[in-house]
């Protein structure tokens, strides 16, 4: 019985994508976004690192547009890159909040629908 239940706590937090997980995704998210910082803090005092991170980016992408379709790794980007302030998806003819990105799992949620 405890294994069932285990077993059907893991399938949670698993995806169609394999060994992706929500939890392996937002460890993801956070590494990109810390490299994002320092490449920032870089530029600011004159140096531009983009050309030296430029192939572990390409890899990046690769990775994701191998689990995603561009539209859902777009997303994925502008939600990590333009910290939005509403990271929301909303309904075309509705207004009405499909997807909120600052609640768990929402964005999980989002990219495996």
């Amino acid at each position: 019985m405890k294994k069932e239940t285990a077993q059907k706590g893991a399938q949670v937090n698993e995806s169609k994508y394999g060994f992706l997980t929500e939890e392996k995704l937002l460890k993801v998210i956070k590494l990109i976004k810390d490299q994002g910082d320092k490449s920032d803090k870089f530029y600011k005092i004159g140096l531009e690192i983009s050309d030296i991170n430029e192939n572990l980016y390409m890899a990046i992408d690769t990775l994701l547009d191998s689990f995603f379709n561009k539209e859902k790794t777009e997303t994925l980007y502008w939600f990590i890159y333009e910290n939005p302030s509403l990271p929301c998806i909303y309904a075309i003819d509705s207004r009405k909040v499909l997807y909120d990105f600052r609640k768990k799992g929402d964005l999980w949620r989002y990219l495996n629908d």
